[in-house]
């Protein structure tokens, strides 16, 4: 199951555009100075999500001893993932808000301007690029040598993964901004026309639809299973559908926005900063782990060996899988929370933040083995890692190798 987060751009900006409105409203009622600055501060931070910052909101995917990311400075990113050396770096020409996907020596990315590229992952060499019709804000899938992706105009794209070459399109009722999972030859995907399809990866077909009360936010084809999150205005759901048929298994209220499945387990998590461990097969809850420092939104969600990595706001913890333990936690980075998506390589975590630093911890402690900054982003000390809830406090080394919310 792919760990993507482009959503999460869309809820950057729906968080951003409510307190802004927060804000006005304030001034409205009253010209104090006090809500001049918190206007001006919201309008500022606005600008700096819509700017050319080098901020990153898809988180970084692994391969053959790389580390590749997609960042808001419009460029896709390749480092070592021994030491963090950038191997190469090519413009996308515009904001990439999801992650690549790595498949035979090629990466695929989306962009905002609608277009998907494919680069060389030795030498970042484009290979091809095909426009759509409207923004891409989701990772595309890549199977049997077709790369498929949603956009903003409607509509689900299959191009062939050598050429780029269009082999079919489906359009659906509104913006696709969920990203496909593909098994057993369905492409699963959602739209915000609040349903999932289910579509012959081969000719586009429609095999089956299921409607929810609310946009359709990521969508996970395993065992036999279509798990699915979504949100309306009165909370967040997770629900598992049939992969067959599309028949409704199960609904709870809770984590929405990322799903991963391990060991019979389906772990999710939402914009209050809850992470959900469910039974993948009824979907009872095993344990929820509330935000636990009121360090704002909870990110991506992971499990490996054990182990669920997840990034809150400011920090980022080790989990136990079986029973929702703090392991340990880090606070190398800051606004990790509003979607980068940990990857895991042998002893290695890499996690990103929004201001486009790839960092990589010790997946047995949480230490800093090194940071990756952007040009023109000065290095900054390492932070010691915190077993159970302790604080990491920063400690002096040399410079190594969106989604609508609801209502309340």
């Amino acid at each position: 199951m792919s760990r993507k987060s482009g959503q999460e751009f869309r809820r950057g900006r729906s968080r951003v555009n409510t307190l802004l409105y927060v804000a006005i409203v304030a001034v409205s009622a009253s010209v104090g100075v006090f809500y001049w600055i918190t206007l001006h501060a919201v309008a500022g931070y606005l600008e700096s999500l819509s700017s050319g910052d080098h901020g990153m909101w898809g988180g970084p995917v692994v391969s053959e001893g790389h580390v590749y990311v997609g960042t808001r400075d419009r460029t896709v990113r390749c480092l070592d993932a021994a030491s963090g050396a950038v191997r190469w770096s090519r413009a996308t020409g515009s904001l990439v808000a999801a992650a690549p996907a790595i498949s035979y020596g090629t990466v695929y990315v989306g962009s905002e301007d609608g277009k998907v590229h494919a680069f060389d992952a030795s030498t970042g060499k484009v290979r091809w690029t095909h426009a759509t019709g409207g923004a891409i804000v989701s990772s595309p899938a890549v199977k049997g040598g077709m790369v498929y992706v949603g956009s903003d105009d409607h509509t689900i794209y299959a191009l062939d993964a050598a050429t780029g070459t269009l082999r079919w399109r489906r359009t659906v009722g509104d913006r696709v901004e969920s990203s496909p999972s593909i098994a057993s030859g369905t492409v699963y995907i959602g739209s915000n026309d609040d349903s999932v399809y289910a579509l012959d990866a081969a000719r586009g077909k429609v095999r089956w639809t299921h409607s929810f009360d609310g946009d359709v936010d990521t969508v996970a084809a395993v065992g036999g299973r279509v798990f699915v999150g979504s949100a309306d205005f009165t909370g967040y759901q997770v629900s598992a559908l049939d992969a067959a048929s599309g028949a409704l298994r199960w609904t709870r209220t809770g984590g929405y926005s990322d799903l991963a499945v391990a060991n019979g387990t389906l772990y999710a998590n939402n914009d209050t900063g809850d992470l959900y461990a469910l039974d993948a097969a009824s979907g009872t809850t095993r344990w929820v782990r509330r935000n636990p420092h009121a360090d704002g939104v909870s990110g991506v969600a992971i499990a490996d060996r054990g182990t669920v990595y997840v990034a809150g706001w400011h920090r980022f913890f080790a989990l136990d899988a079986a029973t929702g333990r703090q392991r340990w936690s880090s606070r190398a980075g800051q606004g990790w929370g509003w979607g980068p998506a940990p990857a895991v390589l042998g002893t290695v975590v890499f996690v990103s933040d929004r201001n486009g630093v790839v960092y990589a911890l010790n997946r047995a402690t949480g230490r800093r083995v090194f940071t990756s900054r952007p040009p023109g982003r000065g290095d900054r000390p390492a932070t010691s890692a915190t077993r159970g809830g302790g604080t990491g406090r920063p400690t002096p080394t040399a410079a190594s190798a969106r989604r609508r919310r609801p209502s309340p």
